[in-house]
């Protein structure tokens, strides 16, 4: 389940870092933020309590067309490339099958009706998201203050911001919003994350983000949200080509 999911990835091994080992356990997507120093901090907030469905990769080169007078084409001249950018959509909810109003079977029980198993439906439009990995069940009733994912959105909504010298009336700007980083297996980053950044790494910043809070609670605290992440690539040197076609898993 969702928070079970969050406990167990307090080991890096349980992140879907690149080239993580296919060994039929499901590994989590997290956006981490890095340090001043180069450091990877790794928190529960940065992890999502649903891997993303899928995700838009994006990247253009610049060539210019130079008119040769008398020719009749162009001669083509690669000038740059463009910002490679990521876009997707991560649906974010604790809520899991056994909050599901009317469930007909418990626990252990069967069924070949998909809407009736615990492993495959999940609570309000997350239902609709059969790609998405369900979460386990629960085996406890928990309290109602477990569902909120308040602190998941204003992680997320934090990533936009900078930083300045004080919170009340600030006068100076000490820092631009956060470098991050994308576990999301070998789909996207080439490179294993450890414990620090390299200049080999890909590292991230986010330069869209739209929330649309879809299920509240009684107090209107946020339930269920499904989030949508543009992340632009941020480039502290250029890389060739090789970097993608080598195989050096």
């Amino acid at each position: 389940m969702a928070i079970n999911q969050l406990k167990k990835t307090n080991t890096i091994d349980q992140l879907a870092n690149a080239y993580s080992k296919n060994d039929g356990t499901l590994k989590a997507a997290a956006l981490f933020t890095v340090g001043i120093t180069g450091e990877i901090e790794r928190t529960e907030t940065g992890i999502f309590l649903l891997n993303p469905t899928s995700i838009t990769e994006g990247k253009a080169a610049n060539w210019i067309q130079q008119n040769v007078p008398g020719q009749s084409d162009p001669v083509l001249q690669w000038a740059s490339s463009g910002a490679r950018t990521l876009n997707f959509q991560a649906l974010v909810t604790a809520d899991t099958s056994d909050y599901v109003s009317g469930q007909k079977i418990k626990p252990g029980q069967s069924s070949k009706n998909p809407l009736d198993r615990l492993d495959t439906v999940i609570g309000g439009i997350a239902s609709k998201f059969f790609k998405v990995a369900a979460p386990q069940a629960r085996q406890d009733t928990p309290d109602k203050t477990e569902l909120d994912i308040s602190a998941f959105l204003d992680y997320y909504r934090s990533l936009l911001y900078p930083v300045y010298d004080k919170q009340e009336n600030p006068r100076r700007l000490t820092g631009s919003p956060p470098l991050c980083v994308l576990y999301m297996g070998k789909a996207v980053t080439k490179y294993p994350y450890g414990q620090k950044i390299t200049s080999q790494h890909d590292l991230w910043v986010i330069t869209n983000l739209e929330i649309q809070i879809t299920k509240f609670l009684p107090n209107l605290a946020p339930m269920e949200a499904v989030v949508t992440f543009q992340l632009t690539q941020y480039n502290i040197r250029s890389f060739d080509r090789k970097r993608f076609l080598s195989r050096d898993e």
